[in-house]
């Protein structure tokens, strides 16, 4: 087994940690895909209300060395197909000494571990590290800041509406424009967390044995 990346916390393949927040998990060879599962909170043995309301981003790395590239190809590419994934990045690299590409591929959440369990059935032996990071605590923070963004806003607007003088408008008016790209901003950032939370990331690496 490869060992989990330093400054990380390190979870066994095999502990059942349904309620798993934040940590990572290293694997090598066969039989390891269902205790991956369930120490992420992911497979079967993760109970219906496991990360209830929480806000969890997951990533993999996965080396998967075959001796029948072409073959080995059309199998991820299926499995992608079947899982609702999509690639967002690709590149290859074909010599006369070697076959190899690079994916970066979207899977839905609650399908990561489903997708890993398919990688395994392309390349049993594959190499595979696995993250994940509870952005809960940063989501409920930005839901605050939002809501008193917004409170901001709407005494600008009230404001505005009551002000005479055209200094007090053009103030008024500098101050709601602040307000309002802060507004779009933490917006942003709340989108790109839901975006991450819903569709997990899984770094592929195919490359050919000879």
């Amino acid at each position: 087994p490869t060992a989990a990346m330093a400054g990380e916390a390190a979870i066994s393949p095999d502990a059942a940690a349904p309620g798993f927040s934040a940590g990572s998990v290293s694997a090598g060879g066969a039989g390891s895909s269902a205790g991956i599962g369930a120490a992420f909170g992911t497979g079967a043995a993760a109970g219906p209300d496991a990360g209830l309301n929480r806000k969890l981003i997951y990533k993999a790395q996965v080396s998967m060395g075959v001796e029948d590239y072409d073959k080995a190809e059309t199998q991820l590419l299926d499995a992608v197909h079947l899982s609702g994934a999509y690639i967002l990045q690709f590149s290859n690299h074909f010599d006369a000494k070697i076959k190899s590409a690079n994916y970066v591929i979207k899977v839905p959440a609650d399908g990561f571990s489903s997708f890993i369990e398919k990688l395994r059935e392309v390349e049993k032996n594959l190499q595979i590290h696995m993250e994940g990071n509870d952005v809960t605590e940063e989501y409920v923070d930005l839901e605050a800041r939002l809501q008193a963004r917004k409170a901001a806003e709407a005494r600008l607007l009230a404001l505005m509406d009551k002000a005479t003088g055209a200094d007090d408008l053009v103030r008024f008016s500098a101050e709601l424009a602040a307000v309002q790209e802060q507004i779009e901003q933490i917006k942003g950032r709340m989108r790109y967390i839901d975006q991450n939370v819903a569709y997990s990331t899984v770094n592929v690496r195919l490359y050919e044995i000879r």
